[in-house]
């Protein structure tokens, strides 16, 4: 299976789940939907963490929502992220 494939399958799984989670949390769908599209993004950079059908990956995505949700309601500051595969967040290798 190849990557994209890998995250298409993320996305179609739990996408909807996401969005409720963070509905339940109190925020608007707007925001809900933006937690789960970037939750989704940072799983994809980490695909080799996740075991495809594991009963962790449901745990694993809820965890990095969470943590996004906790910063949105904190008002922290999120460090920008260079998106680049391969490289770290400060942008060097």
């Amino acid at each position: 299976m190849t990557p994209e494939e890998r995250e298409a399958g993320l996305r179609t799984e739990h996408f909807d789940m996401l969005v409720a989670f963070a509905l339940g949390q109190g925020h608007d769908r707007a925001q809900a939907e933006d937690v789960a599209h970037e939750t989704l993004l940072r799983a994809w950079l980490h695909l080799g963490r996740i075991e495809p059908g594991s009963a962790t990956v449901r745990a694993y995505l809820l965890t990095i929502a969470r943590n996004l949700l906790a910063v949105r309601t904190t008002g922290d500051p999120v460090e920008p992220q260079d998106l680049t595969p391969g490289r770290r967040a400060s942008g060097r290798p």
